[in-house]
């Protein structure tokens, strides 16, 4: 199996333009809110796949969007309060405890 031709290239590269990856995460690097707000995906995505809700589902539990979940699932959350996140996070997962650690 060889290096793709230019021409499936240039179809990939059509089809994934305005596709949004997964946001990466550098957990030296990031701040304690940071880190909540990460830490608060994780948990959202592992409820998902530990019963096998679809996106679908995890909204209506959330009581948001698809849209909206999916950008949670791949930690696109800029434009998401830390409140709204903790709000997802409680109907998700309502027995879930945050610890907060002053130092």
């Amino acid at each position: 199996m060889g290096f793709p031709d230019q021409k499936i290239l240039d179809e990939m590269r059509k089809n994934l333009k305005d596709v949004e990856g997964t946001k990466a995460f550098n957990k030296e690097d990031a701040t304690p809110l940071e880190t909540l707000r990460f830490e608060i995906c994780q948990t959202l995505l592992k409820k998902a796949k530990s019963e096998g809700l679809t996106n679908r589902e995890m909204a209506k539990i959330c009581e948001i969007n698809e849209s909206d979940i999916s950008k949670v699932f791949h930690y696109r959350v800029d434009n998401f309060s830390t409140d709204k996140l903790m709000k997802m996070l409680f109907k998700a997962v309502p027995d879930h405890r945050v610890l907060l650690k002053v130092s």
